[in-house]
Formats: structure tokens, C-alpha cells, sequence
């Protein structure tokens, strides 16, 4: 079977990063930590730009099935995977046909992030991740196309390890979609740009009280519980240039916990 060149779409692309508009990385960090809102936003944006790409139009057209995941993770969701909820929402909607798989990651959970490696680590760290396919999805995924959800593309490693598994599984064909790509240029020279997106609204643990504290009883949605939350709260050791020492961070995870411990947090699957 001829295997198909990789194919991808954007929302936006990245190519200087001033031309970025301080609301909109604001809600892309927001989204990042569990804002649901922000979620639902960055959803809209990215469903309009997969709608409206000629690939995944001629699929509607035809209304052949839509296999639809997020990045791949392992046991805890990761916020491209709310999205990619989101986004399926919002196919359905249209009555787009699809059905759901899953791209799993084995290992530890790794407490460092993706935002802070430079290109050559994000490239050995993933040769040495395991990523499969269940024997359920590898049967489900023959044959079928493939719609593939993250946020954001920086250097493009675990597009291509993904790329690999769905040539090996026999799937049709595949398309990536993503909210952010960083041009290439950008992510040669400064991978550390996902760091600043993520990081332009949350800076400490302390940006989180609002999330657990008030989002559910103000606003009606609730919290996107995920592994970069979790890791926040979890971990004292800065990594990031926007961290605080291990010793502030300890006093501001105290008086977190001391305004959210009898709040209910909502894990959503």
C-alpha cells in the first residue's frame, strides 16, 4: 500500500511571534491549565479551520467515517484531548460520521514538558517514547481516514512518530490539526516560543484558584482536570524561566490548598 505524505492545517501559523495578539495567547495558556471556556474557544477556531480544509471537506462531502483523536497520551488526558472532545462535538453537529480512537503513550508520567526542550531533546525524548494502538483501534483504524487533534506543532517529532504508526497500521489516509503551527524558521531557532504560549496567563499555581474555586458555581462548565495541571500542582522543582524557586512555589501550594481543599474538582474523560 503506498503510504500517503503527511498532511496538516492550522488555525493559525506562527511566524514572528509579535504578530501575536496578547488576548488570544492569553486564552491559549488558559486553555492549556483546564479552562474550560478557553477550551470550548480554541475548539470553535480550530473546527472552523478543519471544516473548511479540502481534504476533510471532500470526506464530509463523500460521508465516509471519520476516525477522530488527540495527541497521544496515557492514563491522564493532556488539553489537546479536551479539544479534540470539543472539536468532535462540534462535527457531530453537522452530522459528520466519525468515531473516536486513541493514541497511547506508554511510561512513566514524565513531570518535565515538551515547551521547555530545545529541538534536539524534544527529538531523542520521543524516539524514546512508546506510542501504540489498542488491538481494538488497530482493527477499527484499516482502511479508515484519520483525523489527528493537538494544539500546537513545534518541531514536528511527534507528528512523525504518529505518522509512522498510522503508515504500519494501515490506515487510508490522515490528516493533522492543530491550533498553533510554528513556522519553520521560528521552530528551528526558538522551540522555547511553546513555553512562552503556555506560560502567557499562567504564570504561578496561583493562577489556578479561580479555576478550582468559582469556574463551576459562575459559569456553569467545569474544570478540564489534565496532566499539565496535575504536574503543576505536584511539583515544587522550577523548570521553567516562569517558575518561582521551590521555596515560593511551596508557600504559594499552600495557600492554594488552603483555598481549594473542600472545593470538588471534575475530571472530565
Amino acid at each position: 500500500m503506498k503510504i500517503p505524505k503527511p498532511k496538516r492545517l492550522a488555525a493559525k501559523i506562527i511566524f514572528k511571534t509579535e504578530n501575536l495578539h496578547d488576548f488570544e495567547t492569553k486564552m491559549y495558556s488558559r486553555m492549556k491549565y483546564g479552562d474550560p471556556v478557553a477550551t470550548k474557544r480554541i475548539a470553535l477556531h480550530l473546527a472552523s479551520a478543519i471544516t473548511n480544509h479540502p481534504f476533510v471537506q471532500k470526506l464530509i462531502i463523500s460521508e465516509e467515517p471519520i476516525l477522530i483523536t488527540s495527541s497521544a497520551f496515557g492514563v491522564i488526558p493532556t488539553a489537546s484531548y479536551s479539544v479534540a472532545r470539543e472539536v468532535t462535538k462540534l462535527l457531530q453537529s453537522l452530522d459528520v460520521k466519525h468515531d473516536r480512537i486513541k493514541f497511547e503513550r506508554g511510561g512513566d508520567f514524565a513531570t518535565n514538558h515538551y515547551g521547555t526542550m530545545t529541538a534536539d531533546e524534544r527529538s531523542a525524548a520521543m524516539k524514546k517514547r512508546q506510542i501504540f494502538l489498542s488491538k481494538t483501534d488497530k482493527e477499527k483504524i484499516k482502511n479508515k481516514h484519520v483525523l489527528i487533534i493537538d494544539d500546537i506543532s513545534v518541531t514536528g517529532s511527534h507528528e512523525k512518530k504518529l505518522h509512522q504508526l498510522l503508515s504500519e497500521s494501515g490506515a487510508k489516509d490522515w490528516i493533522f490539526a492543530y491550533y498553533y503551527l510554528l513556522g519553520k524558521k521560528i521552530a528551528a531557532q526558538s522551540p522555547e516560543t511553546e513555553e512562552d504560549l503556555n506560560r502567557s496567563e499562567i504564570r504561578t499555581v496561583l493562577d489556578l484558584i479561580p479555576f478550582f474555586k468559582d469556574y463551576s458555581k459562575n459559569t456553569g462548565y467545569k474544570l478540564r482536570l489534565n496532566s499539565r495541571v496535575l504536574k503543576f500542582i505536584l511539583t515544587t522543582t522550577p523548570e521553567s524561566i516562569y517558575d518561582v524557586d521551590a521555596y515560593t512555589k511551596e508557600a504559594h501550594l499552600k495557600y492554594f490548598f488552603k483555598k481549594t481543599l473542600r472545593v470538588r474538582a471534575y475530571f472530565i474523560i
